[in-house]
């Protein structure tokens, strides 16, 4: 059977460092010669590999380097692939979240934001990875407002039954109620700016059908339909997750990737061309 899809990471452009889900046909000269029967190249395999994103430019899609991880006849497997890579980047920032022991308050305050984040928080990273890492030690108890998680070292370390979830939803940020599937949360965690990050959390907490007729407070629109506000609790979560995330991001700077994923999105409505998703 012809495998036609692939997972790339890319070596170039804006994307570089992320990982794609891509058709093979994207890959420049793609060579399946050079993968093994499990899908796995035999050795590095590098190639250029369109980017195919937003509106299909005249001329063409844009060539930048990647490397190819994978290619499978079906897309379950690709995607499968590409959820197990994503876990195996956030595993080494999970592992020294879970060692950090209680510090005094001064010390704290020089401790990277994402070794400080509370236990609640810490809950659904490591549901992602699989049985948590039993460490042992004892601390505050984490408060559910954003400025006691900045400052409190995390408490002790819970036992699996605490840390690993039976459900297949994530709460984007503690105390909000707003769940999102576990694997549009891995593709979240793994955006390198708020931007990125917002755009990822905006359509796994909304509908594609409430997107396209809302924006972030709503408007009145003369000579044609009214735009509807967006769920303020839904908007306040992602917020708050982007803020503890990526800390001093301005406000105006989130609000304003939200009205634009959805500008993106109705203008991707009115034509039929295909994408790949980058992550």
């Amino acid at each position: 059977m012809e495998r036609t899809f692939a997972v790339v990471q890319w070596i170039e452009g804006v994307d570089s460092g992320k990982f794609s889900d891509v058709k093979t046909d994207a890959i420049r000269n793609y060579d399946d010669s050079k993968m093994d029967q499990d899908g796995s190249p035999i050795s590095p395999y590098s190639a250029f590999i369109e980017w195919r994103h937003g509106k299909r430019r005249k001329g063409g899609w844009p060539h930048y380097k990647g490397d190819v991880l994978f290619v499978s006849a079906n897309r379950f497997e690709n995607t499968s692939k590409l959820n197990s890579l994503l876990e195996e980047v956030e595993r080494p920032q999970l592992t020294k979240r879970v060692s950090v022991a209680p510090q005094n308050i001064g010390t704290i305050q020089t401790i990277p934001l994402i070794l400080r984040l509370s236990q609640r928080k810490l809950r659904p990273l490591l549901a992602l990875q699989g049985s948590p890492p039993s460490t042992s030690g004892s601390g505050p108890t984490p408060d559910k407002s954003p400025s006691s998680r900045v400052s409190t070292a995390t408490s002790a370390s819970p036992t699996p039954s605490q840390t690993v979830s039976q459900s297949s939803k994530v709460e984007i940020h503690p105390g909000t109620g707003v769940m999102i599937d576990k694997l549009a949360w891995a593709y979240a965690l793994n955006s390198n700016s708020a931007t990125v990050f917002v755009r990822h959390l905006l359509t796994a907490v909304f509908p594609l059908e409430i997107l396209m007729v809302s924006n972030l407070r709503g408007t009145n629109r003369s000579g044609g339909d009214p735009r509807l506000p967006l769920d303020k609790n839904k908007l306040d979560a992602i917020y708050s997750a982007t803020l503890e995330r990526f800390p001093g991001t301005p406000l105006s700077s989130i609000g304003s990737a939200v009205n634009a994923k959805i500008t993106e999105l109705r203008s991707k409505s009115k034509t039929s061309t295909p994408h790949s998703q980058t992550y």
